[in-house]
């Protein structure tokens, strides 16, 4: 396979991060897509802000499950579950947080080109592409196609990827409100401050995009196919939600950012030849219960797909 799915460290609980045993088997490489009628793997998700679950489909994988999507879709990710800790919506973000700067940026005309049609799509982007820590974010409860609030119990199946959004727990306001009208009216500062999440709902969040194919990390911006690993050099993209705000915190990230969750998406060509064999052998069933022959790769490696994990292959992804 041409890519890698992994847990980050960042979306571990405290308590998995103390177990040796836990975290090892929390970031091993992820199954996405099955045989079967559900036709994804379930990600159980649990940590410090959140319990639930995902669901991720990508396009163009070789066990890429056929789904009555429009066929431009590349991308698809929901999640379900509840906090555990209220979480204000001007500080839940999903996006893109980078470690350290690109060294190669597209073109200006592109990036404009690129930056124009995101924000049509995201108008609450907030995004620093040239510091030292480059970020390219939005806000959760403007960024979801769909988000339903629900009581315990009374939560949408998942499994089909048909969400309906649903906010009316929250208020008359949502009472009629679409998904664009919620995309809107929560891309302004003022309207997020006044909402939080709260542990006694459950949330979904339907995510999907076909700008970006994560199998070969191009970005298709329609008039142009622009090749993404050229700027992203030997790191992951992510499907993430952050607990964080940029607005408030100077467009500075933490160090350690608080990820209610955080999949890395690798992909082989973008690893160097110096740790090509490993990258291989994390996708290779051969070596399953083997990963103590990776062992001094692993101490030796410089890239933090192999830190604390074990190279083993999931057959999935």
């Amino acid at each position: 396979y041409p890519i890698l799915l992994k847990r980050s460290v960042g979306m571990l609980s405290a308590r998995d991060c103390n177990d040796s045993k836990q975290m090892e088997y929390l970031l091993k490489p992820l199954t996405i897509h099955k045989a079967g009628p559900t036709k994804l793997s379930l990600i159980p998700i649990d940590n410090d802000f959140f319990v639930g679950k995902a669901y991720i489909w990508i396009s163009h994988l070789k066990d890429t499950p056929a789904v009555p999507f429009p066929r431009q879709r590349k991308f698809q990710s929901v999640v379900q579950g509840q906090f555990k800790v209220p979480v204000p919506f001007s500080s839940l973000y999903t996006g893109q947080i980078f470690q350290g700067p690109f060294e190669q940026l597209p073109n200006k005309w592109v990036m404009r080109a690129a930056l124009g049609l995101i924000k049509k799509l995201q108008p609450g982007l907030q995004l620093n592409l040239e510091g030292d820590s480059p970020f390219l974010v939005s806000p959760m409860a403007s960024t979801s196609q769909a988000i339903v609030v629900s009581e315990p119990g009374t939560e949408p199946d998942i499994t089909t990827l048909k969400i309906e959004e649903n906010m009316t727990l929250m208020g008359s306001l949502f009472d009629s409100m679409t998904s664009k009208q919620r995309q809107a009216y929560f891309s302004k500062p003022q309207n997020l401050s006044q909402y939080t999440f709260q542990p006694k709902y459950v949330y979904t969040f339907d995510f999907y995009q076909h700008l970006l194919n994560f199998s070969t990390f191009h970005i298709d911006l329609g008039f142009i196919k622009y090749d993404f690993g050229k700027t992203l050099g030997a790191r992951p993209l992510q499907v993430m939600a952050v607990v964080w705000n940029p607005v408030e915190n100077n467009g500075i990230p933490p160090e350690t950012p608080q990820y209610l969750y955080n999949f890395e998406v690798w992909h082989r060509r973008l690893i160097p030849a110096s740790e090509s064999t490993a990258f291989t052998s994390g996708l290779d069933e051969s070596v399953v219960g083997n990963s103590h022959k990776h062992s001094s790769l692993k101490k030796k490696s410089k890239f933090p797909w192999l830190r604390g994990s074990p190279v083993k292959s999931s057959g999935g992804v």
